[in-house]
Parts: structure tokens; sequence; C-alpha cells
């Protein structure tokens, strides 16, 4: 009789054990393995975004902002009449005043040229720039200047590159 009474208690604790306890403490074990998991995938995502973010140069970008501000200066240069004004008065001081007012680190070289014989008319850089960068991209552009009874035609070459 008390070896039946203590199967029925060890049954009976068995029986709660499994139902209650057993039970409850997997769902516990596999949400907490879950959880682990998920936590170590997003840090090891997270890790691998960082890496390949770093590995990103900044220099393909500065080459197409630096082609962008050498094609605006060109055309500033031509809207505002700087480039006409220049050959009328023979003086590229206009012109090196409108490359001295760009701020930043943009270095710009403009070359005029008469278009008939090719020959060089003036030249200016923006002051505090030496052409020592790599990565020069130049620009031509025709412009016209009225004279009083006369068309002339130029060409101006415009250089840019980064300090």
């Amino acid at each position: 009789m008390a070896l039946m009474m203590y199967w029925r208690l060890f049954f009976r604790a068995a029986e709660e054990f499994f139902n209650e306890g057993f039970f409850m403490n997997l769902r516990a074990f596999i949400i907490t393995v879950d959880s682990f998991l998920g936590t170590t995938l997003m840090f090891i995502f997270l890790a691998l975004s960082f890496f390949f973010l770093s590995q990103i140069s900044l220099s393909s970008w500065n080459n197409v902002d630096l082609r962008n501000a050498v094609g605006d200066e060109a055309a500033i240069l031509e809207k505002n009449l700087v480039l006409e004004n220049a050959v009328n008065q023979s003086s590229s001081e206009a012109i090196s005043a409108a490359l001295n007012s760009i701020p930043g680190n943009y270095c710009f070289e403009a070359v005029v040229l008469d278009a008939s014989d090719s020959s060089l008319v003036m030249d200016a850089t923006k002051a505090g720039c030496i052409k020592s960068s790599s990565s020069v991209f130049a620009l031509n552009r025709a412009f016209v200047v009225r004279n009083s009874s006369s068309v002339s035609f130029y060409l101006v070459r415009l250089e840019g590159w980064i300090k």
C-alpha cells in the first residue's frame, strides 16, 4: 500500500512537472533562444552594413560635384557678361574677381582663346590655387563678344579641381 501511494505521488508529481513545469520551461527556453538568435543576427547585419558603408569612397561623388560646379561656373561667367566685359577691357581682373568669389575648396582656371586662330587672349586662376590635383575637369564653352560694329567669337576653357 505504501508503495502504491509513493507511485501515485510520483506520477502526480511527474504529471504536474510535464503539464506545467517542463513545457513552460521549454517554451521560455525556445523564446530565449529565438530572441538571442534574432538579436545576434541583427547585430551581425548592422556590423556588415557599417563595414560596407565605410568602404564607399567620396572621390566619385567629388568628381560629380566638380563636373557640375565647372559647368555652373562657366554658365555664370557667360550669363553675367564677365567674359564679354573682360575681353572688351582686355583685362582678366573681372574673371579673377569672379573666380575668387567662389567659396569652398574648388579651384578654377579660365583660359580665353580667340576662336578664329586659337590664340591666347587671357587667363585667370583663383587665388591660392595650384593645379596639383589628380582629378581635373575641363570644360570648353564658346561665347560671343559684340563690339560697336563687329561680332567676335571666343572660347573659354574652364578647368576645375579640388584643393
